[in-house]
């Protein structure tokens, strides 16, 4: 990604004048218009920066995203932090330690 300092030239003075905390970003456009003279990236390295954003925003909006994976130990029989040697999968009561015991 690169910026172009020079063309965010006079962006802030909208905000020394205008606040936006009442202004809808949809009608406004200042900040997108800049960043639409000012960024660049390439197009590639987009489309995989965006996809990978929609598969979190979609696991967050289908709870994907908080749901807890296996408790996974660091060498077998042991307990690293935070994980489980018996394979059980966390849940959020308890303790580590209780959510670990067999």
């Amino acid at each position: 990604m690169y910026i172009d300092n020079r063309a965010l030239d006079r962006f802030i003075d909208r905000f020394r004048e205008v606040g936006c905390r009442d202004t809808n970003c949809d009608v406004c456009q200042w900040c997108h218009r800049f960043a639409a003279k000012a960024i660049r990236m390439d197009p590639q390295r987009r489309a995989a920066v965006l996809a990978a954003y929609q598969d979190v925003f979609e696991a967050m909006d289908g709870g994907g995203l908080w749901r807890y994976l296996p408790c996974r130990s660091s060498k077998p029989g042991r307990q690293s932090s935070g994980g489980c040697s018996n394979g059980r999968s966390r849940n959020s009561v308890g303790s580590a330690a209780d959510r670990c015991a067999a």
